[in-house]
């Protein structure tokens, strides 16, 4: 056993950490396991790890955290194998418990089951039932509604902030089609050269077919479920009203003043986003101002939706501002949207053409399985059948190939493009199984 060193992130709820992390284990494999383990059991969530090396290599890397890493290191032994450095909270981080009880209101909604061909239904369903309160109920105004718009407070409107890069050239037509009012959040130049890649703002009516398609999922008909294509909102104020504020969002600023566009109608921006609200009640305030009742949006994995509020809506008098803690954020969960979904692909091509692979697939624990794709990802192989080949040779040694120094020559090899190394690790797995094969024959 080697003791290795490596710099990690981690969250707990709102709460930003990065640390030093030592474990005492065989490779970086072993290494990522051992810290998300000894994470888990503190409540963390362990996000990323930054060159993981054996200890020698990694004080010679970083001599200024030097001493404190060693000593990291020789506090394990065999029954310790694993030591966790003090956390740092990261700038704008924060630990968002105290605030949730205050003023921000985050429910969870399900799990949902969507809308099937509802044969025999009548009256159909435009929405689940368990969701119908949330997307078109009418609970009482807020004292602050009350206070905005009088004795006469209108009724709360549905609206979907929808991407039509879920389905370009599709989206928009149907959105035409829909009766529905609707109309981009971009505009100018940006919505000429963008219109079937934009947000759209659509103003949901409950009895109406398209509505009725966005909660139908794959057992109905012409079912847009699975699409995710956005988030909802409620809100007492006009459709130009609600464009109006929402509009100051697509793009913001980070610290340094440098422009980004702010997807904040994604459903795992959101989710993301969702944390940083809570630790902050002056963006949350700027987000929500008086317009917005509630955020809505559905979690990709287990279809459970998320609804937010905050307690003291008011007229925001902050900007909306990407921070460094925000930024690093964003940058994970993009990252690992990422690699999720290539994962998908990988191992949906294993199921459906491999039986035995894929049942030694289902025995290994999810953060190995993450990890072996994150290395492949990280050699830049995107080609989802060599992707396959090579994690299955992986699964069938139980060895990581991309660690063994019997395929150095092919992961150190710059000549080879990244599908040509993993395309070589993968024969040589082949010639070295056939070899033995024939021995034992």
């Amino acid at each position: 056993m080697t003791p290795f060193l490596s710099r990690c992130y981690a969250s707990r709820g709102a709460e930003q950490v990065e640390l030093i992390a030592a474990a005492l284990c065989a490779d970086r494999q072993e290494y990522e396991v051992r810290v998300i383990d000894a994470l888990k059991a503190q409540g963390y969530q362990f996000y990323w790890s930054d060159s993981v090396l054996p200890a020698a290599s990694w004080v010679k890397q970083y001599p200024a955290d030097a001493a404190y890493a060693v000593a990291l290191a020789r506090s394990m032994n065999e029954e310790k194998r694993v030591a966790l450095g003090v956390m740092t909270r990261l700038p704008g981080s924060g630990d968002a418990t105290e605030h949730d009880k205050h003023w921000l209101q985050i429910e969870e909604i399900g799990p949902i089951t969507p809308l099937d061909a509802q044969f025999g239904v009548y009256p159909k369903k435009t929405v689940p039932d368990a969701l119908r309160e949330a997307l078109f109920g009418q609970p009482d105004p807020t004292d602050a509604e009350r206070a905005d718009f009088g004795d006469d407070v209108p009724p709360l409107v549905t609206y979907a902030v929808l991407d039509a890069a879920k389905m370009p050239y599709l989206l928009t037509s149907l959105l035409e089609d829909s009766g529905l009012r609707h109309q981009s959040l971009f505009q100018g130049k940006a919505q000429e050269e963008l219109a079937e890649h934009a947000p759209y703002l659509v103003e949901l009516i409950e009895d109406n077919d398209f509505t009725c398609r966005l909660f139908t999922g794959p057992d109905g008909i012409g079912g847009l479920w699975e699409r995710r294509l956005g988030i909802f909102l409620r809100s007492r104020a006009g459709f130009n009203t609600v464009r109006k504020h929402l509009r100051k969002f697509t793009k913001v600023q980070d610290e340094n003043g440098k422009w980004f566009y702010f997807r904040f109608w994604d459903v795992e921006t959101m989710r993301s986003f969702k944390s940083h609200l809570a630790v902050s009640q002056e963006q949350a305030t700027a987000f929500f101002s008086l317009y917005i009742r509630y955020f809505i949006w559905c979690h990709r994995q287990d279809n459970r939706f998320c609804r937010i509020s905050i307690s003291q809506p008011k007229i925001g008098s902050g900007q909306m501002v990407l921070d460094e803690a925000l930024l690093r954020r964003f940058g994970f969960a993009a990252r690992a949207r990422r690699i999720i979904r290539f994962q998908s692909k990988v191992e949906a091509l294993i199921n459906a053409n491999d039986p035995l692979v894929a049942q030694k697939m289902a025995e290994q624990p999810k953060a190995r399985r993450f990890y072996y794709v994150r290395l492949i990802d990280q050699m830049g192989v995107r080609n989802v059948s060599i992707a396959a080949a090579l994690l299955s040779a992986m699964y069938l040694t139980g060895v990581n190939l991309l660690r063994h120094p019997a395929f150095e020559y092919a992961t150190r090899n710059r000549l080879l493009t990244p599908e040509a190394k993993a395309q070589q690790i993968t024969l040589g797995y082949s010639v070295v199984a056939q070899l033995n094969t024939m021995k034992h024959s």
